[in-house]
């Protein structure tokens, strides 16, 4: 007979625990991130090359981003949330480091409202390290902030006008 010991519980121990204790001892241990040599590359989890990008602008979430080595302007975008609804997708620039001494950058810009509406036009352009990915606003965004401003004026003019007939009735 076995000495009892309290609060403790005897687990039957069957083939379907032998298997998951054996499974879980045959894994191999979760994938780190590496830097390689050049530092402009990591070593993905998925055993792939990654980049560090950003993204500015009208997105939901700007920010750097560090993505797959293939990855394109529209795919950051999208993995920043998607553009917000005063996003203009036809003049999306990437600014890309040229020469690493001189600091010289170059200016891509690509239309990604003609790549999604039209299967012939151009591919939005591949990542490099570095890069810059600015989505700017759209025309919409200037007459909200002018049609807000004037909303602001016209309030404040009421409630003047308001104060002034009180005024005049005493």
């Amino acid at each position: 007979m076995r000495p009892s010991r309290p609060n403790c519980r005897s687990v039957p121990v069957g083939p379907s625990i032998f298997l998951l204790v054996f499974a879980s001892l045959s894994l191999p241990p979760p994938a780190v991130a590496q830097r390689t040599t050049d530092d402009d590359y990591l070593l993905g989890e998925t055993q792939r090359l990654e980049i560090v990008v950003s993204v500015i602008g009208e997105v939901e979430h700007p920010g750097e981003y560090r993505v797959s080595d293939d990855t394109d302007a529209l795919e950051l975008i999208a993995k920043a949330g998607g553009p917000t609804e005063f996003a203009n997708l036809g003049k999306v620039q990437v600014r890309r480091r040229v020469g690493l001494v001189s600091g010289e950058e170059r200016i891509l810009r690509t239309d990604l409202t003609s790549f999604l509406q039209d299967e012939d036009a151009p591919a939005p352009p591949m990542l490099a390290p570095g890069d810059v990915v600015t989505v700017p606003r759209n025309k919409m965004a200037k007459w909200r902030t002018a049609f807000t401003l004037v909303r602001d004026v016209s309030v404040v003019a009421t409630a003047y006008l308001l104060y002034l007939r009180v005024e005049q009735n005493r």
